[in-house]
């Protein structure tokens, strides 16, 4: 009979509901990826404008939060053999999550750079929270969740880390991380050129 009850109890439906959606659609993805059943379109894509794309998607999500967001390209980045929308699907994962755990006024910066090795490296930096370091050999595996009040705080399945993982590895790249509890936390993409 109360209205504000009734009001919240739905509210609560539904994140509950839109949250186990998630899990299912990750669970879903993941199981797929593992399957070796992934459809990959692998072609050529020049990295500058592949990711300059991307950042004007993601640009809004950070200035909602109150977080810089900055892209950075060091030097000539030519083209990476990939699938563009399975990178697009990790780079957004990786940056939403560093947005996601950097307070405002923070920063997040998506750099691009070829190493020696001819091979093009993308870094999603922060300078959020971080990750501690008994954590870091653990945040790839599934369900793996850092801070388990945090992580439901903020809604998330503890899948995401683990299908961006598979995924990359399925491109011909890696995936490593380093962080430090309170200063940030680096991603770093190594992908193959053609």
């Amino acid at each position: 009979k109360d209205d504000d009850a009734v009001k919240r109890c739905l509210q609560n439906i539904d994140k509950e509901t839109k949250r186990l959606s998630r899990l299912i659609k990750d669970l879903l993805a993941l199981s797929t990826i593992e399957a070796g059943e992934i459809r990959l379109n692998i072609k050529e894509i020049e990295v500058e404008s592949f990711l300059k794309n991307f950042y004007e998607k993601l640009k809004i999500l950070a200035e909602k939060k109150g977080v810089e967001l900055d892209l950075e390209i060091l030097g000539r980045v030519g083209k990476i053999k990939s699938d563009e929308d399975r990178l697009e699907q990790v780079i957004t994962n990786l940056t939403e999550n560093a947005i996601k755990y950097t307070d405002a006024p923070g920063k997040v910066i998506v750099r691009a750079f070829q190493n020696e090795a001819d091979r093009v490296l993308i870094e999603i930096t922060d300078n959020g929270i971080g990750i501690p370091s008994g954590d870091l050999p653990k945040i790839f595996s599934r369900f793996y969740c850092v801070e388990k009040s945090r992580s439901k705080r903020l809604a998330g399945t503890g899948l995401g880390l683990a299908i961006c993982k598979e995924l990359i590895e399925k491109l011909g790249g890696t995936i490593s991380v380093i962080s430090r509890p309170a200063e940030g936390t680096t991603f770093t993409l190594k992908l193959p050129t053609p």
